[in-house]
Formats: C-alpha cells, sequence, structure tokens
C-alpha cells in the first residue's frame, strides 16, 4: 500500500510540474510577443525617459507646408501701371518659417490688358509639397491711363449710350490743348461766320456726328474749333472729333486725373453742339465746372477727343 501512494504522489506532482510549466511558457510567449511589437515604441520611450529626443523630432514629417495669400486673390492694375506683388506667407509644422522658399509661377505684363495668373506652391525639407495658391491679376483700363494714341478720359458706364456689357469703351482725350497761330480757336472761325449748323446735339456718343455736321456745313480747314479737332493725329490715330456738351462734362468730372486742361477762372473749352441761338455755342468751363452758351465768335480752347 505505501508503494501505491508513493506512486499516487509521483504522479500528482508531475502533473502540478507540467501544468506549471504550459502555464510559464505560455506567458512567455505572450510576453515574448507584446515585446516583439512594442519594440521600437519601447525603445523610443527609453529613449526620451533618457532625454535623448522628443516625439516631434522622433516622428516622421508628412506634413506639408501651408501657404497664406497676403492681399486680395483677385487684384486689378492700370494699364502701363507697375504691379507689386505683395506675395505670401508660408509655414511648416517641422521647418517653421519657409516664406522664403516659395516659388512663383506666371508674369504679369501690365502693358497688355489681360488676364493674368500668379501660382505659389513651397516644398519642407522633408519634400512635402503645399497645395498651389493662385492670384489672378487683371490688367485693365483707367481713367489717367496712356493708351491708342492719347488718355483715357472717361469709360462708358452701364446706363451711358454706347454701352456694351462685358467690354470696355470710352473717351480719349488728346493730350494737350490744340492751338493755331492765335493759342486758342472760335467756334464760327470768324465774327460774321456765324451759320446755323442744323442737328447738333448735347448727349453722350454724339460728338462725331456734330463734328462732321459742322464741317459740312462750314467747309474744311482749321480755322474753327472743329475743324481744328478734326485734323489732330496721334499715334497714328486719326478720329478725333470736338466733343458734344455732355461728352465734355464727362470729362470735367474726371480732368484731375489727366493732364493739361487749363484751369484758370476766364478758360473755357468748345464742345460741338450749338446753343440756343444759331451765333451761340456751348463752352464748359474747367475751374468753375459750369458749363455756358458762348458768343461762337469767342476765341477758347480746343481739345479734341476720340471714341474707343
Amino acid at each position: 500500500m505505501s508503494f501505491i501512494k508513493a506512486y499516487v504522489l509521483l504522479g500528482k506532482m508531475a502533473t502540478i510540474n507540467i501544468i506549471w510549466f504550459l502555464i510559464i511558457n505560455y506567458i512567455t510567449f505572450v510576453s515574448c510577443q507584446f515585446i516583439n511589437m512594442s519594440r521600437f515604441r519601447l525603445l523610443f520611450i527609453f529613449l526620451t525617459l533618457l532625454g535623448c529626443g522628443n516625439e516631434k523630432d522622433s516622428l516622421i514629417d508628412v506634413e506639408a507646408p501651408v501657404i497664406t495669400l497676403i492681399g486680395e486673390s483677385v487684384m486689378l492694375v492700370p494699364l502701363n501701371e507697375q504691379f507689386d506683388d505683395p506675395g505670401v506667407t508660408a509655414i511648416d509644422d517641422v521647418d517653421g518659417d519657409v516664406s522664403s522658399d516659395v516659388t512663383v509661377s506666371g508674369v504679369v505684363d501690365t502693358s497688355v490688358i489681360g488676364s493674368y495668373t500668379l501660382i505659389y506652391t513651397v516644398s519642407d525639407a522633408a519634400g512635402n509639397v503645399s497645395e498651389p495658391i493662385t492670384r489672378t491679376v487683371s490688367v485693365i483700363l483707367a481713367v489717367g491711363v496712356e493708351y491708342q494714341g492719347g488718355i483715357v478720359a472717361y469709360i462708358l458706364e452701364e446706363e451711358d449710350p454706347g454701352y456694351v456689357s462685358g467690354e470696355v469703351h470710352g473717351y480719349i482725350v488728346a493730350q494737350n490743348d490744340m492751338t493755331n497761330p492765335n493759342s486758342l480757336s472760335s467756334w464760327s472761325g470768324g465774327r460774321f461766320q456765324e451759320v446755323n449748323v442744323l442737328g447738333t446735339l448735347a448727349a453722350l456718343g454724339t460728338g462725331k456726328t456734330n463734328t462732321d455736321l459742322i464741317i459740312a456745313t462750314k467747309g474744311s480747314g482749321t480755322y474753327f474749333s472743329a475743324g481744328l479737332a478734326k485734323s489732330y493725329s496721334n499715334d497714328g490715330y486719326t478720329d478725333w472729333f470736338l466733343p458734344s456738351k455732355e461728352e465734355l462734362e464727362k470729362i470735367l468730372a474726371n480732368h484731375e486725373s489727366l493732364t493739361g486742361f487749363d484751369v484758370q477762372l476766364f478758360n473755357t473749352y468748345w464742345s460741338s453742339t450749338q446753343g440756343f441761338y444759331i451765333d451761340q455755342a456751348w463752352t464748359v468751363n474747367f475751374q468753375t465746372g459750369t458749363s455756358l452758351a458762348e458768343s461762337k465768335a469767342n476765341f477758347t480752347r480746343v481739345r479734341p477727343v476720340r471714341y474707343f
């Protein structure tokens, strides 16, 4: 009986040892797997605890810089004026301010009317490329700009005769007053040459027709204001005329942006619009801003205009 009890006791101990062996091996296996999967993270934690770095420095940079426009995304520049690009800022989460590394593609030619696109991009030290940012620059006509032989004096608005949606039209003035041998010019050409010019109007868009009517009535020559204006040419443009009363008034409103207009108190400019009486025609005083029907025999100033 003692032999059998001893044998049973040994069997129980062996069984317990086997169970413990299996448990210890299982725990060891699981621990090794965990350590194997986490070894890089554990190494990182260990190095961080030692003060060898920080998480930001140790992570891979995958974020691209962000570009922000300075100024407006759409800019208008008058023809022939200088364009100064206000630029952009560029910030990277790792490299910081990389604005000096920004590249710009596209050019703006301010001598040619049109729309131009500038595209800004930048890369960080890790090679991450930013989203492109664009700016549109439109070179436009504006009052005071030199264009087609003269200076833009007025641009038609929606309510004006001759306005075309989506197009730019208006009036150009000569850069200086016209002169004849006496510096000034009369509407009639002489005190005893007042004739009734039928059909002249005051409205926008009528100056050229008025000028042709005056010349048809009086004949050719430059001794009278309409003939003098018609004779002007510059840069190959020969379609000049004496402006109507309302055309001249529109030019008056913008004269501070123009050159050469005489604004002395008694200096007025002829229009091509006949007055209430056959011996009168409308003038505009650029100093007082008033319009007045004066004797056609008076000598005053002439500024040719053309339509564009």
